[in-house]
């Protein structure tokens, strides 16, 4: 039989039972096609532990390999300067103003409404920007709300770019935001390594600001590449702290990528595992 690889993606993982007929259904062969894949491919072994609590079932019997979610291609040079560009030319902003941005999907489970909120009261120069991976308008009644909360200071760039330009996006800002709600379930919380926009910022270096879930403190800690937060009026105190020391934050970002997100360096070990198999199937 073909071999079945079965490969858990980033926000993939709702654990609990759904009332409508065809989920279950779904979430049966989802069930099923993990029982029997011949090999389990995870972001990190807490993501392996909340998708076996999802199936209910303990998955021992075949290879099991952690690839983070992350961009191919190296980190940039340590020596890599801050670009100023991008949102500059996007908006009206002043060569100190130091951009503060949250990267993806402008909603609620990413507790966008809490950070616009907190952002109204930060010094001036710290501005919130607002990059959505989707094209949405100006007048939806969500951005419209964000808008609102932040005193209309928060900045919208509601127009998503080409994958080749990620990077050039991402290195236009000075620190990242991240934070996920609870309220939307454990695949939610527990999703470190599983967090496209968590390794979009550590290989442009920039330094990050999350919001108190697992893993987040003890790698932050480890490379001193961010801060977290327990409440959202803390977010304008850890910016202060890490642009006091940007160089360090920066260099610490730069090696946590290397280190814990570089794509090729996870993804080795599979490919040379599927190489084996081949080469030890019969004539």
């Amino acid at each position: 039989k073909p071999k079945i690889i079965f490969w858990s993606l980033e926000t993939g993982l709702v654990i609990g039972k759904s009332s409508l007929l065809l989920t279950r259904i779904h979430e049966l062969f989802f069930a099923l096609s993990c029982r029997i894949a011949d090999v389990i491919v995870t972001q990190e072994e807490s993501r392996f532990a909340d998708l076996e609590k999802k199936i209910n079932y303990k998955i021992s019997h075949v290879p099991k390999f952690f690839i983070p979610h992350s961009p191919l291609g190296q980190s940039k040079d340590k020596n890599f300067c801050y670009r100023n560009d991008f949102f500059h030319q996007m908006f009206p902003l002043l060569e100190t103003d130091k951009v503060i941005l949250h990267a993806g999907w402008i909603h609620d489970g990413m507790c966008v409404d809490k950070i616009a909120h907190a952002s109204k009261s930060w010094k001036p120069e710290f501005r919130l920007v607002l990059h959505e991976r989707e094209k949405r308008s100006p007048q939806e009644d969500f951005i419209r709300h964000v808008s609102k909360l932040s005193g209309n200071r928060a900045l919208l760039s509601l127009n998503p770019v080409t994958f080749d330009r990620i990077d050039e996006v991402i290195s236009s800002a000075h620190i990242g935001l991240i934070a996920y709600d609870s309220k939307y379930g454990a695949g939610r919380v527990n999703i470190r390594k599983s967090s496209g926009k968590l390794s979009q910022y550590l290989k442009c270096g920039v330094p990050v600001v999350a919001l108190k879930l697992p893993g987040y403190e003890e790698m932050f800690n480890q490379y001193k590449c961010g801060l977290v937060f327990e409440s959202f009026d803390q977010i304008e105190g850890c910016i202060d702290k890490i642009m006091a020391e940007y160089q360090s934050f920066s260099e610490g970002a730069f090696r946590c990528f290397s280190e814990e997100f570089d794509f090729n360096k996870f993804f080795s070990p599979l490919l040379i595992h599927l190489q084996n198999i081949k080469s030890s199937k019969p004539i």
